[in-house]
Parts: C-alpha cells; sequence; structure tokens
C-alpha cells in the first residue's frame, strides 16, 4: 500500500530537487482510512502553516474513482 507508485514518484522527485536545493516534504492525505471531509479538514489545518510555500499536489487516479480499488 499504495500500490500506484505515487508516493514512489514523489520520493524519487524529492531527490532530484534537492540537488537544486529546493526541499520537499510528503503529505498523505488517508482518505481511505478516514474519508474525504476529514480527511481534507485535517489537510486544511496542515495547510495553514504553508502560507507563502510551493504546494504540489500528486494525486492517483483511483482515488477520484468510485470505482476503484476502495470499495
Amino acid at each position: 500500500m499504495p500500490t500506484d507508485a505515487v508516493e514512489e514518484y514523489c520520493r524519487y522527485l524529492g531527490a532530484a530537487l534537492q540537488a537544486h536545493e529546493f526541499q520537499m516534504q510528503i503529505r498523505r492525505v488517508p482518505w481511505e482510512l478516514h474519508g474525504w471531509g476529514q480527511s481534507l479538514r485535517a489537510l486544511q489545518l496542515q495547510a495553514a502553516e504553508w502560507r507563502g510555500t510551493w504546494v504540489l499536489v500528486q494525486y492517483t487516479a483511483l482515488a477520484w474513482s468510485a470505482r476503484g480499488f476502495f470499495l
């Protein structure tokens, strides 16, 4: 878990950005455990600290599908 390799890609991207003096942190949104509402509220609280910071959003297409693997 997860099986879509989005987080793995983000780790590779973070390593590549370090070579250019950029620092990246990964934040997961565990929507499959807590549901979208609660997960997005928690993310909103975290995001309050990100003012003036670039944010790159990566997501799996399965997260938006009603027919995804999490039925």
